[in-house]
């Protein structure tokens, strides 16, 4: 019984071995690298494929092992303390970004509080340059107008000083006229006073005009001496 069951397999090593001497005799050098490239990609998809369902093989080698040895019961522990955990991930994820978001909620506040504050000092800067700038238009107003009123009674001095000049060289004309008649008089017509008289009477107007001020001033520097001694007069303004 061997003997035939060896004799089988030796003869089918054979067969294999014939089969595979006629496809290399069968199939060239192109024939053959064509066959070597499609092995090589059925392995790759194959590997592909294995890598893709390997978590699933893994997790299904596991529960077989797991109910086998422990029983049902203790792969359910198993999936409850995962999917535990993986809550717990969650929970953690979840408090981090919260706590992310009421630390980014704070500093926008502080930031938003500041601004606020900024725009209202901005606010009140700029209502009291409002006031500054509305108090400076009068007051440049008002001083545009006592510039202009300055002016016109400028104007007007001039020309009240300009007709008192005017006014003046006509008098002094006139006075020398009188003074010059007077002159000739003392030398041409006789008179009773003596010539010395004249002639002080007539130095005395010709000096006048130059001392007439001073002597003004001094009367108006006496009389208000003597009006400040006297008694005033307390029913006068009323």
């Amino acid at each position: 019984m061997n003997q035939n069951n060896q004799n089988n397999i030796d003869i089918n090593k054979l067969n294999d071995f014939l089969d595979s001497a006629n496809q290399t005799l069968s199939c060239d050098s192109n024939c053959q690298k064509k066959k070597k490239i499609s092995e090589l990609k059925k392995k790759y998809l194959e590997s592909k494929t294995n890598l893709l369902t390997a978590p699933n093989q893994v997790e299904t080698s596991y529960k077989n092992y797991l109910t086998y040895t422990q029983g049902d019961t203790a792969y359910n522990d198993y999936l409850d303390n995962k999917l535990a955990e993986k809550a717990d991930n969650i929970i953690n994820i979840f408090q981090s970004n919260f706590s992310e978001a009421i630390k980014s909620a704070g500093e926008s506040y502080d930031t938003y509080s500041g601004l606020l504050l900024n725009f209202a000092h901005v606010v009140e800067l700029y209502t009291n340059l409002l006031k500054e700038n509305v108090l400076l238009e009068l007051e440049v107003k008002n001083k545009t107008s006592d510039v202009l009123t300055n002016d016109r009674k400028t104007y007007y001095e001039d020309q009240s000083i300009e007709s008192l000049h005017f006014y003046y060289i006509v008098l002094m004309i006139i006075y020398i006229i009188f003074l010059l008649g007077f002159a000739v008089s003392i030398f041409m017509f006789p008179s009773t006073s003596s010539k010395f008289s004249l002639v002080a009477i007539l130095i005395f107007f010709v000096i006048y005009p130059f001392i007439c001020i001073r002597i003004f001033k001094f009367f108006i520097e006496i009389y208000n001496k003597i009006t400040g001694v006297l008694p005033t007069n307390v029913y006068k303004d009323i």
